[in-house]
């Protein structure tokens, strides 16, 4: 089995724009993911309670050290792709990435979350690129028709 490495690159990279939906979905898969690991170190965890022999301080801390480890680098890739996520979406909203800072804000973050969940994005090409969606901002209708 091969592995898709531009694919994988498309959850870190910040340049360009993403939909409500991949959005939406991409929150999903990292709460499933994010699942799928605490299982994996409760069953870990389990596992060692088995296998430690009381009183065995060594393969406890050595245990513990490789889970902080481990856990460490989840919390890291975890929290760059959430970041460089909701920055592409502010994009896609003809928004800085800068205002990501709101959502260490309390309060103000839940307002920030719910707007890049529901807050369609721009219509047409912006700053940060084409429209994800591919639609073509339509000319403003004239009020008075044209003498010729």
């Amino acid at each position: 089995m091969e592995i898709n490495w531009n694919y994988l690159l498309e959850f870190v990279k910040i340049r360009g724009r993403i939909t409500r939906k991949t959005y939406i979905l991409r929150v999903l898969a990292r709460w499933f993911v994010s699942f799928l690991v605490l299982l994996l170190f409760l069953a870990i965890a389990f596992v060692e309670g088995f296998l430690a022999e009381p009183g065995s301080f060594l393969f406890d801390t050595v245990f513990t050290a490789i889970n902080f480890v481990l856990m460490s680098i989840f919390i890291i890739i975890y929290f760059i792709v959430t970041f460089a996520q909701e920055i592409k979406r502010l994009h896609d909203m003809n928004s800085s990435g800068l205002w990501l800072i709101l959502r260490f804000i309390p309060f103000i973050s839940m307002i920030y979350l719910l707007m890049l969940i529901f807050q369609d994005g721009t219509v047409g090409p912006n700053n940060y690129g084409d429209d994800p969606k591919n639609r073509i901002q339509e000319e403003p209708k004239k009020k008075y028709p044209t003498v010729l």
